[in-house]
């Protein structure tokens, strides 16, 4: 069979283009340092590369998110010390103020008291980057407040109506007992406490969520409810030693409604505290309050140091988070990036493949083309 001089040229610069097409390909890769520049070059690869680089996004996010929020949480966790802090400095002055008569130094006492109250509700309203730490879900305004009689206020609510039931804060509807019967004569259903809820962060372990909760163990808690920071205590509708009282001994009457009327946070005890310190006051009752400050303040302790192990969970999660951001980086650079050595090596065969073909071209072109090749 004759084969005609034209085919053979055609055929040979077809060889020559493909050679020299390949070795532009290679030193564009290591140019741009990339093993394609259009997804259609490796579709399975590039797919690949685009889901871990929005995974590695998402971690990144995650990651910004729990760093801020651990910085947050240590500003709580520093301004609790403050008020502790505070309130050990007024049951300090509490005990100073045992046998003294004189109205004049148990006035000096109460001013200093009344300072240090006002300081506690300047850490109780405290804000980190122009949100409110213990407000719950309130950033609109301060969420600790008092009210014409000088009692807390939560979010426009009066603190010692407030108990706890569960994870969530109700509202006392007679302000004494807990979960009036429904329909009850004389009462009203209990409310939830306005912007009391909780906001949840994904940790990255597979959010569940129920019918109207999240599962904590799923999740993380990024706001505080600031109702544990002072000192919230349940209503105990029974007298001191824990038994239902008799309502025909007047004595047993008087101690009940003594104890429901006992506040039931930092605050309207420290106010209790002031308005006792006048002369002839009873130091028996000076006495019981020490002791309900100082329960109260260790149930604040207790939040504090919920906190603290708030943090060294986020803290594992930064570092989790740290090793799967790397994890994706190297896959993602495996993925996309050209290995330098063997980019190296396609382009020494390239060239391999050039000379030789440069030399079949020398026995198949007329010289003078070949010569314009070279």
């Amino acid at each position: 069979m004759r084969v005609a001089q034209r085919t053979i040229s055609r055929n040979y610069l077809s060889s020559l283009n493909n050679t020299l097409s390949r070795r532009a390909d290679i030193l564009a890769r290591s140019e741009s340092g990339l093993r394609f520049d259009k997804l259609s070059e490796d579709v399975a690869a590039g797919a690949r590369a685009m889901d871990t680089q929005e995974s590695r996004y998402a971690a990144l996010q995650q990651k910004s998110t729990a760093e801020a929020l651990e910085k947050e949480l240590d500003s709580a966790w520093k301004m609790l010390g403050k008020g502790d802090e505070l309130i050990q400095d007024i049951l300090e002055e509490m005990k100073s103020a045992a046998g003294v008569r004189s109205e004049e130094k148990l006035e000096a006492i109460k001013k200093k008291i009344s300072g240090m109250k006002a300081q506690y509700l300047q850490v109780l309203n405290s804000q980190y980057g122009g949100k409110y730490l213990f407000g719950g879900t309130n950033n609109a305004s301060p969420p600790f407040t008092e009210n014409g009689d000088g009692r807390l206020l939560f979010n426009g609510v009066e603190v010692s109506k407030i108990y706890k039931d569960g994870d969530k804060y109700y509202v006392s509807a007679d302000g004494k007992t807990k979960n009036p019967p429904p329909g009850a004569a004389g009462t009203t259903p209990d409310q939830p406490v306005p912007q009391s809820g909780k906001i949840y962060l994904d940790t990255g372990f597979g959010l569940s969520v129920g019918a109207d909760s999240v599962d904590s163990r799923t999740a993380f808690q990024v706001n505080i409810v600031g109702l544990e920071a002072v000192g919230f205590m349940d209503f105990i509708p029974e007298i001191d030693n824990g038994l239902p009282y008799d309502k025909t001994d007047p004595v047993q009457v008087e101690q009940h409604q003594e104890w429901i009327n006992r506040t039931n946070n930092i605050y309207d005890l420290i106010t209790e505290v002031e308005n006792l310190l006048t002369p002839g006051y009873s130091e028996a009752r000076l006495d019981d309050m020490q002791l309900r400050l100082t329960k109260m303040n260790d149930t604040m302790r207790m939040a504090r140091t919920e906190l603290d192990t708030q943090s060294n969970t986020l803290e594992y999660l930064i570092d989790r988070l740290d090793l799967d951001i790397s994890g994706m980086e190297k896959l993602e650079d495996s993925l996309m990036t050209a290995e330098p050595a063997g980019e190296a090596i396609k382009m020494k065969d390239v060239e391999y493949a050039w000379q030789a073909v440069l030399a079949l071209g020398s026995q198949i072109l007329p010289s003078s083309l070949l010569d314009y090749l070279r």
